[in-house]
């Protein structure tokens, strides 16, 4: 995947930016290394899996007063406003 990827990256580029003959080698080279190394980190994640939080972060986050969010650590009065703002 990342060798087609790498292609329509430096194809689209040159199409709009001029570089010497002799550099469309290391274009090459440099798309298609930081784009296996995004390929190897995505790869890394989805092994580790998403971390779920511990029964005392769950107790801590609901308070009297609001709902903490564990993506972003903010308090939400309504957990609807608090979804809708996710898309949810």
């Amino acid at each position: 995947m990342s060798i087609a990827l790498t292609h329509q990256i430096v194809v689209a580029y040159l199409a709009r930016n001029q570089l010497p003959a002799d550099g469309v080698a290391g274009l090459l080279v440099s798309v298609h290394t930081a784009l296996a190394e995004v390929e190897r980190r995505l790869k890394g994640a989805d092994a580790a899996g998403p971390s779920l939080p511990t029964q005392d972060e769950v107790r801590r986050s609901i308070t009297p007063e609001a709902l903490i969010s564990f993506e972003d650590g903010r308090p939400y009065k309504l957990l609807t406003r608090h979804l809708a703002r996710r898309g949810l």
